[in-house]
């Protein structure tokens, strides 16, 4: 009677070491792990699978098996899903290093051959046959990723996955999955919209409604604890993302500037919230930490152009003295929410002489304390004033503005490292000397970015 055995083989990763997931185990192509875990030793059949000098891969390869007789092929799919969202963010780890392969064999007559499964059929492989298989230019060979069995990640979703590997949430994962792939000959920025959607909907349980959109959107901003204001961007974005996914499934053409939303591409938006839901199932106590990004990626821009409106226009230099304080306290908030979420991965200015306006306003403020700090003892016995040193040292030199900005000091000199005895100083004692220096250095990396 025919015992059937199945096995998969993941030749482009490596996970530098053995484990086990749920009833899976996870092993190095090596000999002794073949009669460990199968029986027999079948890396000669292996070798089949070359590096891009032509030579195999030996024991860089994996294999993954289980005493199950018969597994269906969603369940090995979904396991190199989860196992990809496990090593997520290592170097040179795309979905084209999580190729497989799945096997099976009749282990009482092995004789006659593997059999290979695909999308269309079987194919019978006899064990002697010499087969030379090259991976495609977008894999890495030399990745190399590391997983932790003991992590509350891991157990978090190995529980996912023994209890049902078809839950939500790991089928929102294989959606997920699709986009990631660098060979767009696999799926499209398009197709990735589409898949980024469904992962979406799966994940936060939508059932197939009217404005479908809408409600996708309308849950997915009340999974995150930010300021009603971001909430409705987060809101207005998937609502258009989603729009873009129903035009493109049902053959409307697509342009180019759609693929963008507020100069960011919206599969980049997309990857950094889906992470961030998923991150909130298994990081409890650290809602706040993955919420920041999230704010930042729909903040960023908005604050950053605030910002440049207010330090460019006329009469710019007087007006954080001379202002009332009700405005005072709003450019306060401007300055601190600006360097709070920094990442300028997600700001884009083109108007070089604005930007050279702010900075020039900026140098004027700082100029302005020097005056008034520097030189008077009690103030210089007061407060901390050494990163005003740094600032009169580059002002009193006769430079040109590009020699200036480049050795301002920016956020490179801590304002705020007082002692005990020792003040910050304030703008009108209340904006911090250490949120504008770090404004500064944001706005000089804005600035030196090349146009494309």
């Amino acid at each position: 009677m025919p015992q059937i055995i199945q096995f998969l083989i993941v030749p482009y990763i490596n996970f530098r070491q053995d484990f086990t997931f749920d009833e899976f185990q996870i092993w190095q192509n090596t000999p002794e792990n073949w009669k460990k875990y199968l029986g027999f030793d079948n890396t000669v059949f292996l070798e089949r699978f070359l590096d891009d000098n032509g030579l195999p891969l030996k024991n860089r390869i994996y294999i993954i098996s289980t005493n199950s007789l018969d597994v269906p092929y969603q369940m090995w799919e979904r396991l190199i899903h989860t196992l990809f969202n496990l090593v997520l963010g290592f170097p040179n780890v795309t979905a084209d290093n999580f190729y497989f392969e799945i096997w099976e064999w009749d282990i009482n007559s092995l004789d006659e051959g593997y059999i290979k499964h695909d999308k269309f059929s079987k194919t019978i492989v006899a064990p002697g046959t010499k087969v030379r298989v090259y991976s495609d230019q977008y894999v890495h060979l030399n990745s190399l990723i590391s997983i932790d069995p003991s992590s509350n990640t891991y157990d978090y979703y190995q529980n996912l996955f023994r209890t049902d590997y078809n839950s939500p949430i790991l089928r929102s994962i294989s959606y997920f999955f699709k986009t990631q792939y660098r060979n767009m000959a696999h799926f499209s920025s398009l197709d990735d919209i589409v898949n980024y959607c469904s992962a979406f909907q799966t994940f936060l349980e939508v059932d197939d409604r009217r404005d479908l959109g809408k409600i996708i959107a309308h849950k997915l901003a009340s999974n995150f604890n930010v300021e009603d204001n971001t909430k409705q961007k987060i809101k207005d974005w998937m609502d258009k993302f989603y729009k873009i996914r129903s035009r493109y499934t049902h053959g409307y053409t697509i342009s180019y500037k759609e693929l963008s939303y507020n100069n960011i591409r919206h599969i980049d938006i997309a990857y950094q919230v889906f992470q961030a839901l998923l991150m909130r199932q298994h990081c409890f106590g650290l809602e706040d930490l993955i919420d920041a990004p999230i704010v930042d990626l729909f903040d960023s821009q908005e604050n950053f152009e605030c910002l440049i409106d207010l330090l460019s226009k006329n009469h710019a230099k007087e007006h954080l003295f001379n202002c009332d304080e009700i405005e005072l306290k709003k450019i306060r908030n401007l300055f601190f929410d600006v360097q709070l979420n920094k990442n300028t991965t997600y700001v884009h200015y083109e108007n070089k002489n604005r930007l050279k306006r702010a900075l020039d306003t900026i140098i004027y403020v700082c100029g302005q304390l020097c005056r008034d700090y520097l030189g008077d003892k009690e103030k210089e016995q007061e407060f901390y004033i050494k990163p005003l040193r740094k600032v009169q040292n580059i002002l009193d030199k006769n430079e040109g503005f590009e020699q200036k900005i480049a050795k301002f000091p920016q956020a490179s000199v801590d304002a705020t490292k007082s002692n005990q005895t020792l003040k910050e100083i304030k703008v009108r004692e209340v904006i911090p000397l250490g949120h504008i220096l770090e404004a500064f250095g944001i706005i000089v990396e804005i600035y030196e970015r090349k146009i494309v």
